[in-house]
């Protein structure tokens, strides 16, 4: 039979003491901290994807400058530059879509990529254009002109049915006035394989109307440049107020399997300017009895006095009407003339 001393120790030894758990929660702590996402191995890394994205838009731009078919000539291009890289077209898709996900990575890498061919192409001895100043670059949310978008600057759109629709919407305050007008800004950049670059934007302002009025801009975008929607009410809404605004871009979803290429389309710098309208300045009214008196005497202006004529000087300066006098001969005749005479008459 064990003594009761040796039956509480043998417990001791199987039973964990506190100490000893708190020890084991926190080390499983810190290996689950420690464990970051990895990336899957069929992904490209970022400096990988970075080099390929930099070929890969030289390519499309050597391809709009050669002949023929521009889609041929494109992929042409691109497949030489998966040979290069040593990589297939499904490894560059999938990694395409999995930093489309990480937004935040796909940003830095395009920044990148934008930096790396500039200077590619000045290298090259193509000089680009220094971009205009931006106007708009430091504004903030108060002000006769104020940019009023407090969303992310930054989406990214895809032709599938969880990527293909963009939408915001912002409810009037007590800042929005009468007359109130909107310029919508944004940067694109398509990352295209195929043809589906077809992307519809709507700009909506609603007025509290009876019913509600809903004013809207659209337009069709292709390209990749810097865009910018501009609405100004008619005259019929200045005297009404703003509800809300609110905008949308919709890819259309591919009809066939064969338009489903990869594509993406990169929303960057994305603002939304409010401007008031401006007030016209209230005309002064001046009181007569306020005026000053005038502290000159004598007028410093020159003036032309008349001058007076003498009777002789307003003749002289009349026109005066010049008779002439023409005298006409009769004729003669020449038998009763002596001779001497017809020979002078003769010689006339």
């Amino acid at each position: 039979m064990k003594r009761p001393l040796s039956i509480f120790l043998e417990r001791e030894r199987r039973t964990p003491s506190l100490e000893k758990v708190l020890m084991g929660a926190l080390l499983l702590l810190v290996l689950l901290s420690g464990c970051k996402p990895r990336r899957p191995a069929n992904i490209l890394s970022e400096k990988k994807m970075e080099n390929v994205l930099v070929d890969y838009h030289l390519a499309q731009g050597i391809a709009e400058g050669q002949s023929g078919v521009r889609e041929v000539s494109t992929y042409r291009n691109v497949q030489a530059v998966f040979r290069k890289h040593h990589i297939t077209e499904a490894v560059f898709d999938s990694s395409l879509v999995y930093y489309s996900i990480h937004a935040e990575k796909l940003s830095e890498i395009c920044r990148r990529v934008s930096d790396r061919v500039e200077a590619r192409a000045a290298m090259m001895g193509v000089e680009a254009q220094a971009p205009p100043k931006d106007i708009y670059a430091d504004l903030d949310s108060e002000g006769d002109t104020a940019n009023i978008w407090a969303d992310q600057n930054f989406c990214i759109m895809q032709p599938n049915k969880l990527q293909n629709i963009f939408h915001f919407h912002i409810p009037a305050d007590s800042t929005f006035l009468l007359g109130d007008s909107f310029l919508w800004r944004f940067r694109s950049s398509f990352r295209v394989q195929g043809s589906m670059r077809e992307v519809y934007f709507v700009l909506l302002v609603r007025y509290e109307a009876d019913p509600d009025t809903v004013a809207n801009v659209a337009i069709q975008l292709r390209d990749s440049r810097m865009n910018e929607m501009r609405f100004e009410p008619d005259t019929h809404l200045d005297t009404c107020r703003i509800k809300s605004i609110s905008g949308y871009a919709y890819w259309p979803l591919p009809e066939t399997h064969e338009e489903a290429e990869f594509s993406l389309l990169v929303l960057s710098d994305i603002s939304l300017i409010r401007f008031h309208r401006k007030q016209e300045e209230p005309e002064l009214e001046v009181d007569e009895n306020q005026l000053l008196p005038d502290s000159v005497e004598t007028d410093t202006l020159p003036q032309n006095a008349p001058v007076r004529l003498t009777p002789a000087q307003r003749r002289e300066s009349q026109p005066r009407e010049r008779k002439q006098r023409i005298y006409r001969e009769s004729p003669v005749d020449p038998s009763l003339l002596r001779p001497q005479q017809r020979q002078q008459l003769r010689r006339r």
